[in-house]
């Protein structure tokens, strides 16, 4: 990847003055942290830090700067799969990743208990790891959230029917809307989806190509995992109207036709990762480059705002 199609503003934050391509930022020698975003990653002077939305470009940024000869800098992404973030932890090539939890478990018993007549939460945002060469062995470092007393609750509350031994011969047919496209968290959002269903006799679970033909087939449960905002929000509320209960997994839909929304929450991912930026720099703070999706998303500005809290720097 090359990092010139890293899509970015050109900010400074904290107690440096905006400014345009060409400028120099003012700087103030109190502040602790200096972040930096840039367009193509042709960052000028000495950078301590390197933070990516995105764990494969934190790895085009690390790759980029070998090859610059550029040492020193290290580099955080948000992810955690297996076969990417985690897999360039154990390398050395990033010092660490924020997982970005699929939350299929969660989904797939907030589907049941759809299905079975009980209303689940509207929104639940999974835990969060981060991951590190010196804490990998362990499972990574858990960052819990108030969701989870919530989960385990439901989970109490509920043992009969969120059972792998039912009483019931009733099967819920549950499908995903398969719009994988080469997106490596959508394939690891199936995978485990189809691992998280096949605990349960009580579910059928399949992918289908269209919410249209989900519908057609009167399925009792359908999940979606939208690329992009309001694409899949028409086929939904058609989906609600015929009384098929819709869970939202990790993006967000763009309208309220939905059961359940389950997703990682984007301002706690920001923070995670300033916190762990924090302790990477230590006390003396440093340059940092941060490296974003599309400024017009949501969840891009939510991680950024997140960030920055937790660095102590204030909105811009």
């Amino acid at each position: 990847m090359n990092l010139r199609h890293v899509a970015a503003s050109l900010l400074v934050a904290g107690s440096f003055a905006a400014c345009g391509d060409g400028q120099k930022p003012m700087q103030d020698p109190s502040a602790r942290y200096r972040i930096v975003q840039s367009v193509d990653g042709q960052w000028d002077g000495d950078v301590d830090l390197v933070f990516a939305h995105d764990d494969t470009v934190a790895f085009a940024a690390a790759e980029a700067s070998k090859s610059k000869g550029r040492t020193g800098i290290q580099f955080v992404g948000i992810g955690g799969l297996p076969d990417q973030g985690l897999k360039w932890v154990v390398e050395g090539v990033l010092a660490a990743s924020i997982e970005q939890p699929t939350g299929a478990e969660v989904a797939i018993d907030m589907a049941l208990l759809a299905c079975s007549g009980i209303a689940p939460p509207r929104r639940i945002a999974p835990r969060v790891h981060v991951y590190t060469k010196a804490n990998l062995a362990a499972g990574g470092e858990v960052v819990p959230r108030p969701d989870e007393v919530v989960l385990d609750l439901l989970r109490r509350q509920h043992a009969d029917v969120l059972t792998t031994q039912p009483t019931i011969d009733i099967v819920f047919r549950m499908g995903l809307v398969d719009n994988d496209g080469g997106d490596p968290w959508f394939a690891a959002l199936r995978t485990e989806l189809t691992a998280a269903a096949k605990r349960y006799p009580q579910i059928a679970f399949d992918c289908r190509p269209s919410v249209e033909e989900l519908i057609a087939q009167n399925y009792n449960a359908i999940l979606v995992a939208p690329k992009e905002g309001k694409v899949l929000a028409a086929a939904c509320k058609e989906a609600m109207a015929h009384d098929i209960k819709v869970i939202v997994v990790g993006r967000e839909l763009g309208s309220d036709d939905f059961t359940c929304f389950v997703g990682a929450d984007p301002m706690q991912l920001g923070e995670v990762a300033g916190g762990q930026v924090a302790r990477l720099l230590g006390p003396a703070g440093g340059t940092i480059v941060e490296l974003q999706g599309p400024s017009t998303s949501h969840a891009t500005q939510q991680r950024h705002a997140g960030f920055r809290k937790a660095l102590g720097l204030k909105q811009p």
